[in-house]
């Protein structure tokens, strides 16, 4: 579903509500039930934002949603109908899911069960897991693990995705306790950074080095480990470099220039052996781990939300230079 090339007029009803504005909140609920909830559907599913790094309508349409008691029919409709996909590209349904999050949050109708169904099989499917294992109720907690393991039926399907993520703060601790495939990935993963940390924490002190030659280690069995100290002490300064690595091998190309990957320096003895490896391994299998530690540090600055839950001590300055 495509995005509405122009918005409607700022004095309409459906143009206010597009914008987010406060005098469409109040006139929409004083619009009769079945007109609202069909331009409320309307805006969720053509998401109107021009920006959606630095937009928000989640929370403003979930407002609404419950004042004038939506359908989550037609929500869950376009989200099996039109969903993104890594294919097609697309930004047809965040902002379906977001709303679903904020509505989840309140408890209203079955948006937890809509989104716990999405999980097994949706393109965003991680974009709300925090919501929902927050709400500490066991049998969601229970079906969104159910559903991380559908989603990913292989053992090294469920490993490639877990390795995005901080798997030992929120939401996976709480996900292992209700699965034991993913906290065997979680277990497994602690016990390999655990070792090859014990074989060279002496010769390398990884806070020592800067964002670029942390980049330079990447490597598969690293990942997850590098990520959490690149994330640790990245600063504004840095965001350039991380768009640079994404964009290495040209199918991203965030920014006018391209750089090289990092030379391994005076560090790489040490670095072998911390991570079990020579500096060769680690550049030739590197790529594609230096792209995903990137990436998802971005997506992190990205949003103020996830920052403060990460506890990422990260300069405040970062987020504007995603405004």
């Amino acid at each position: 579903m495509a995005k509405p090339e122009q918005h409607a007029s700022p004095d309409s009803l459906l143009g206010q509500v597009q914008r987010g504005r406060g005098e469409g909140y109040l006139r929409i609920l004083s619009t009769p039930k079945r007109d609202a909830c069909q331009l409320l559907v309307d805006c969720i599913c053509n998401d109107p934002r021009l920006d959606s790094q630095i937009e928000s309508r989640a929370e403003y349409y979930a407002s609404i949603a419950v004042e004038v008691g939506l359908d989550l029919a037609p929500l869950a409709k376009h989200l099996r109908e039109h969903d993104d996909t890594d294919e097609t590209g697309g930004w047809n349904t965040p902002l379906t899911v977001g709303t679903l999050g904020e509505l989840a949050k309140r408890s209203y109708r079955d948006a937890a069960g809509i989104l716990c169904d999405y999980v097994a099989w949706g393109q965003w499917w991680d974009w709300e897991l925090d919501t929902l294992t927050a709400l500490s109720d066991p049998e969601i907690q229970r079906k969104v693990a159910g559903a991380v393991e559908q989603h990913f039926p292989s053992d090294d399907e469920l490993e490639k995705a877990l390795a995005w993520f901080f798997l030992d703060e929120a939401p996976w601790v709480t996900l292992a306790e209700q699965s034991k495939r993913i906290g065997k990935f979680g277990n497994n993963l602690r016990k390999r950074e655990g070792s090859t940390s014990a074989e060279g924490s002496s010769s390398l002190n990884l806070t020592s080095l800067t964002t670029r030659q942390l980049l330079a280690l990447a490597d598969n069995r690293n990942c997850h480990k590098l990520r959490k100290v690149v994330a640790q002490q990245v600063t504004q300064s840095d965001v350039e470099l991380l768009m640079e690595n994404i964009s290495l091998d040209g199918t991203m190309p965030l920014t006018q220039g391209h750089t090289k990957p990092a030379r391994m320096g005076d560090y790489d003895t040490g670095a072998a052996s911390v991570f079990g490896a020579s500096g060769g391994t680690f550049i030739q299998s590197g790529r594609s781990c230096k792209k995903r530690i990137c990436m998802g540090i971005l997506a992190i600055l990205a949003s103020p939300n996830r920052r403060a839950r990460n506890g990422m001590s990260v300069c405040r300055g970062i987020s504007q230079t995603f405004s």
